[in-house]
């Protein structure tokens, strides 16, 4: 990157000694005032297509830049009008283009850096923008321009409803299916296409993907390829190009979790020690509480969210912003509990500010008591809970939790984790995943948005092949519209009665059972009861004798 502008200030200054060059860039001194001089904006296509990516590639001469990531030294923006009128300003970013071999994964990087801006039109006809750089060493702007939209078959992005479901902008439902896929083990090419490919076969339509420093993270402390605060990696970067692009082409959605507990936490799994927000590593923060109050700390997280809506807001794939997973798990969580609100009251908003497309905001906790101030904040649009108990029933604590939500914040809710106990060991003493069935159903049935998220996906759902338990659901979902019935949770009591009422099932094998089931109470007995089968009938065997 520093080699990438040294060349394009070089021819500037040519007659000047190596040796003071060499000083040039090690102390990357700003050289006598030279303004910014935008160029060119090379647009990928002047043929747009509705709610697919534009892309502009920026050329400009400009000093030596100490920090290209940081906006508060430069940040080009696009501003476009719509066909309708409607006005859209939107941040550009700077990167690394690589070459990408799909087969095996590696990375071949082509430049040393440039500027982009990407875009995607929710509008046919003529967009009108201007793009524009604002730095401290000056100012420029480029000729208004213009390009066309045409209409496409995407259904647009995600959004919440006044149901307890999701729709895309074409008003169709979107009732996420799947589970976590949070990072790779390995190349996350070849795996994340390994996992996602099955489940899509299935019909799952979602995954969790976090953004922790050993999978697809972009900022940690100098080693491994990271270089501190507000200076991202690349090839993680170059990664999840690839990768959301792949969703798109999957008809994917993503729930993106930019930040875990264990950045904050010195007691659960802890990473406090390596954290480029730590003093100890020249961050700002001499505790972990700090993290949510110290001024400079949030502006660089606010830093690290404007580049990744720069650079990945133009997606549908994205269904959603995550803030934090289980922040309850940060450092004195509870005894900070206004402050860990506060910050997430603060974040949100930033995200609404910022984010055009109106992406979906969430944050998780691990606890179903903490985070009350949080879950009734406007901005964020969706409730989020996780639940590991070791209980072949765990399906009922998932329905009770989701009910609870539903009733308490009226917002949609998602089980965004849940599993056997702790550990995958527990989950796999259940090989045929019979618990995975029971949830995922439940959970849908409970009036969550979509289906629970099985935490356990390398060393669990992948190893025991149990991607078919996502295909009856999915299918299920294709013929219930539960947006627009606006389907609600029932209870089914039974009033005056000492304890369960039961119907013997007198019936036997290949019996058909009357279609209604009436009974009159006389005195202390039911009467009436009409014969029932003793077994329930599929779509597969003995279908005569259905009867739905």
């Amino acid at each position: 990157m520093l080699t990438h502008i040294f060349i394009s200030y070089f021819g500037k200054v040519r007659k000047r000694s190596i040796a003071f060059l060499f000083l040039f860039v090690a102390f990357n001194i700003i050289s006598y005032g030279q303004n910014i001089d935008l160029q060119s904006a090379n647009i990928s296509t002047n043929d747009a297509i509705k709610y697919q990516k534009v892309e502009w590639t920026i050329q400009m001469t400009s000093p030596m830049l100490v920090n290209p990531y940081d906006y508060d030294e430069i940040n080009i923006k696009a501003t476009l009008i719509s066909p309708s009128g409607k006005e859209k300003v939107i941040d550009g970013f700077f990167m690394q283009d690589f070459n990408l071999n799909e087969t095996n994964g590696n990375l071949t990087p082509i430049n040393q850096g440039v500027f982009k801006i990407r875009f995607s039109p929710d509008e046919i006809g003529t967009w009108n923008y201007t793009i524009r750089v604002d730095s401290k060493y000056g100012n420029d702007e480029l000729a208004p321009a213009s390009f066309t939209c045409t209409e496409s078959a995407e259904k647009g992005f995600i959004r919440v409803s006044p149901a307890n479901y999701l729709h895309y902008d074409d008003g169709s439902q979107y009732i996420p299916i799947g589970y976590n896929i949070a990072w790779h083990n390995n190349n996350p090419v070849l795996n994340y296409t390994t996992w996602l490919s099955k489940l899509s076969a299935v019909g799952g339509n979602f995954y969790r993907l976090w953004m922790p420093h050993w999978g697809l993270g972009m900022e940690w402390r100098n080693g491994n390829g990271y270089l501190g605060l507000r200076k991202y990696k690349e090839t993680n970067m170059a990664y999840l190009d690839w990768l959301i692009e792949y969703s798109e082409g999957k008809n994917m959605g993503i729930m993106l979790c930019i930040q875990h507990h264990g950045q904050v936490s010195t007691n659960v799994n802890p990473n406090w020690s390596e954290s480029p927000y730590n003093i100890a590593n020249g961050g700002p923060c001499a505790t972990t509480s700090d993290f949510f109050t110290n001024q400079l700390a949030k502006n660089h997280t606010k830093n690290r969210l404007k580049y990744i809506l720069a650079r990945w807001g133009y997606s549908t794939s994205i269904m959603s912003w995550e803030l934090f997973n289980e922040v309850n798990w940060t450092d004195n969580a509870v005894a900070i509990e206004s402050s860990v609100a506060s910050w997430h009251a603060e974040m949100a908003s930033f995200i609404k500010e910022n984010d055009v497309y109106g992406h979906l905001v969430t944050t998780s906790t691990a606890s179903e008591d903490y985070g009350k101030e949080i879950w009734n904040n406007p901005d964020i649009d969706f409730t989020q809970s996780h639940i590991y108990i070791n209980n072949e029933n765990i399906e009922r604590a998932i329905v009770l939790s989701s009910k609870q939500r539903l009733k308490e914040f009226e917002k949609p809710t998602l089980m965004g984790e849940f599993g056997l106990g702790d550990n995958a060991n527990l989950s796999n003493i259940d090989a045929d995943g019979v618990h995975i069935h029971n949830t995922i159903w439940a959970s849908l049935f409970s009036g969550a948005m979509g289906t629970a998220m099985s935490w356990w996906w390398d060393n669990y759902i992948e190893p025991n092949d149990l991607y078919f338990h996502f295909k009856p659901i999915a299918a299920s979902t294709t013929k219930i519209d539960f947006l627009k019935k606006d389907l609600q949770v029932g209870d089914a009591i039974v009033q005056n009665a000492p304890g369960d009422l039961t119907f013997s099932t007198s019936l036997g094998w290949g019996e058909k059972a009357t279609d209604a089931i009436i009974s009159v109470k006389v005195g202390n007995t039911y009467s009436n009861v009409p014969p029932l089968s003793t077994f329930l009938y599929g779509s597969q065997w003995n279908t005569q004798f259905r009867s739905p």
